[in-house]
């Protein structure tokens, strides 16, 4: 896949996923516009390692909640590279896990109200020039936590990712017929610095133990299919919903640690079953 003679933008393109998306973007000849809220040193860093690898990209300050400063990165990364064809609407909100008896309406509808507001700005903004390209590539970073329940006090965090993949899937009914998609890609647990710091290590373990793949993803696992949409092979996918889970879910919690160290003629005995029920 090339993405030459395309303009990124990635909002939250500082560390975890979006750095990961920041470089592999430019590795595959994309200009990227490096969005940071707080931490500049990051996302320079991020930047400076995409120019050493003979890339193109600058790292643009934004809080994307507020509509005007999203305006003004826009704004810039048009004036740098002279277009916007492809949309990473990646910028995390901070959420702690807080259970439904105590969370306050005032903190549950900020949370869903901030994921809202940052992926409805970023995308106004962006879409005066798609459509005057007749083309373009959203993409929005949801969590498998929109699906259902996966930690205890994660009610608003996943609430406001539910309602992304909603956002996402009416923008793609509404925006196809202009030549734009909207996808989400939806990763599992991430080995990330931000998840390190609430997450305790028990908790990864149990996860990646419930994973075919045997281990929780990584940015880059994420990054990669990022790339896909953002690249013509993806040109005729739209509303779609990609799970980046090495296989969390597929099966019922227990019988893939059960299966350790077995033959595939082995199988899963009657007996594994009843410990089951």
């Amino acid at each position: 896949m090339t993405l030459q003679g395309k303009v990124a933008l990635v909002t939250g393109g500082g560390r975890g996923v979006g750095a990961a998306t920041a470089k592999l973007l430019a590795a595959r000849g994309a200009r990227v516009g490096v969005n940071y809220l707080s931490n500049e040193h990051a996302a320079k860093a991020v930047v400076a390692e995409i120019i050493a690898a003979s890339g193109q990209a600058q790292a643009i300050q934004a809080d994307v909640r507020d509509a005007r400063q999203v305006a003004q990165l826009v704004a810039e990364v048009v004036e740098a590279y002279g277009r916007i064809d492809i949309l990473v609407s990646n910028a995390a909100m901070h959420s702690v896990l807080v259970p439904f008896e105590q969370i306050t309406w005032e903190e549950f509808s900020q949370r869903v109200n901030d994921e809202l507001c940052a992926a409805f700005n970023v995308t106004k903004a962006v879409l005066p020039m798609m459509e005057r390209q007749q083309c373009g590539r959203l993409i929005y970073i949801a969590s498998e936590h929109a699906r259902g329940p996966a930690l205890p006090g994660s009610i608003g965090h996943g609430t406001a990712k539910a309602a992304l993949v909603t956002f996402a899937k009416y923008l793609a009914y509404e925006l196809g017929p202009r030549g734009i998609t909207a996808n989400v890609v939806s990763p599992a647990m991430v080995e990330t610095e931000r998840n390190a710091a609430f997450l305790p290590e028990s908790v990864k373990q149990r996860v990646a133990a419930s994973t075919p793949l045997g281990r929780v993803a990584r940015p880059e696992d994420v990054a990669r299919v990022i790339a896909f949409f953002a690249d013509d092979d993806s040109g005729f996918m739209t509303g779609t919903y990609a799970p980046v889970t090495g296989g969390l879910g597929l099966s019922r919690r227990g019988i893939i640690p059960s299966m350790e160290g077995r033959s595939h003629r082995e199988g899963i005995t009657e007996a594994d079953m009843k410990a089951e029920r």
